[in-house]
């Protein structure tokens, strides 16, 4: 006679229980990073959906498109809608991380990080840092004095402030989305959700160098008059940051990136850059568990 499936679903759930210590579970679940994989364990049995629920940092790529933007061929994505579910699952949640790709964004080279810190039910402190790709600077001598030259993407020119101005809109339209989600299903336990955004694979590489509006008009006044070299880019008044690569010495060909923030000053937004980069270093290891 052919086992029914309650009588089996009952009998792989007396295995898991007998077989596996609950700390060797517990160990083996808190490795897995892919938050599809955990909703599939949570479905096993009700011993291992109680060890998935307890798990308290989850990191999910969602969906969340314009009308005119094709969905991304790269990453497996959950639904808006979805976002209610893994609430439920994870009902002792304490950080969400909600990954989008490129074609969430404008269209054009750009990436966010924006980060909600919940105090208690009633209060939350938010904060964002967005950064545009504005254009290139070289130099294409051994010699680190010799002057640089700086190259505005022809989209940018002229259309910075208003690059960063409608970012601004856009991230805010994007957090409001999700945040009406999130705060109607919240776990009690969610102390922390950061939405970021990558605007190509390996954005957290090095070569790139992040200046403000105001940073930004005087390296193109003082890159005018050849009175930049490499030593202007190392004094921190003229450079939010700068991620160098330290293998290339003799050359230089670096992305410039305007950049800005909520509020906040230099010497903070220069830590939220530094978060912004740290969202994406990870990023493929993360895909691939």
């Amino acid at each position: 006679m052919t086992e029914s499936k309650t009588k089996r679903h009952y009998n792989q759930e007396i295995t898991w229980r007998t077989e596996l210590p609950d700390e060797l579970v517990f160990s083996i679940l808190s490795k897995i990073h892919n938050t599809k994989t955990l909703i599939r364990c949570y479905s096993v049995s009700k011993n291992i959906a109680s060890f998935v629920s307890t798990i308290d940092t989850i990191s999910v790529r969602v969906t969340h498109r314009n009308n005119d933007s094709l969905p991304c061929p790269q990453h497996d994505h959950f639904p808006e809608g979805a976002i209610p579910g893994l609430m439920k699952v994870f009902a002792n949640m304490k950080s969400l991380k909600i990954r989008l790709c490129q074609c969430c964004s404008p269209p054009s080279p750009a990436t966010f990080r924006a980060e909600v810190v919940f105090a208690n039910d009633y209060y939350f402190h938010n904060n964002w840092c967005l950064a545009h790709e504005v254009g290139s600077l070289s130099r294409t001598t051994t010699d680190e004095f010799a002057a640089l030259s700086f190259e505005l993407n022809h989209q940018a020119i002229g259309r910075e402030t208003k690059l960063v101005a409608d970012m601004a809109i856009w991230v805010k339209r994007t957090f409001c989305t999700f945040y009406n989600k999130i705060f109607q299903y919240q776990p009690k336990t969610l102390s922390s959700w950061v939405t970021s955004l990558a605007p190509q694979k390996g954005f957290g590489s090095a070569e790139k160098v992040f200046m403000q509006k105001e940073q930004l008009d005087k390296f193109n006044i003082s890159v005018s008059n050849s009175r930049v070299n490499e030593n202007w880019l190392k004094n921190p008044q003229n450079v939010t940051y700068w991620l160098k690569n330290p293998s290339n010495e003799n050359w230089l060909e670096e992305k410039v990136w305007l950049v800005g923030q909520r509020e906040g000053s230099r010497i903070e937004i220069k830590r939220h850059v530094e978060k912004l980069l740290d969202a994406f270093n990870d990023d493929d290891v993360d895909e691939e568990q």
